[in-house]
């Protein structure tokens, strides 16, 4: 069986709030067996990523809380593909990403 991975389109702010911002974006057309999407955010001042956040969402769209005012982000979407085998009970995943990125200044 052949996963196919594609990258996120259409990356787009739908809502900006004091302490919060929701994305969506587009499904890469065509792709098969994503299972989850992965949101990697960070502050444009953590220039080592240091500090990055991690969020996930099984749909094509995210609202990212208790973030800081007066702050730009730097936002990476990436698709998480695995495939699942089972033989003599060992399990064994493939997991390939494939992102796109938004910049934004929150509140």
């Amino acid at each position: 069986m052949r996963v196919g991975i594609g990258r996120v389109t259409s990356v787009r702010v739908a809502e900006v709030g004091a302490h919060h911002v929701s994305l969506v974006w587009q499904s890469p057309g065509g792709a098969s067996g994503i299972e989850l999407y992965e949101v990697s955010f960070w502050t444009r001042d953590d220039s080592s990523r240091r500090n990055i956040s991690l969020a996930y969402s099984f749909h094509t769209n995210i609202t990212l809380r208790r973030l800081r005012r007066q702050t730009v982000y730097m936002f990476r979407v990436s698709t998480i593909i695995a495939r699942l085998f089972l033989a003599l009970d060992v399990e064994m995943c493939s997991v390939f990403s494939v992102f796109s990125a938004l910049i934004l200044l929150v509140g």
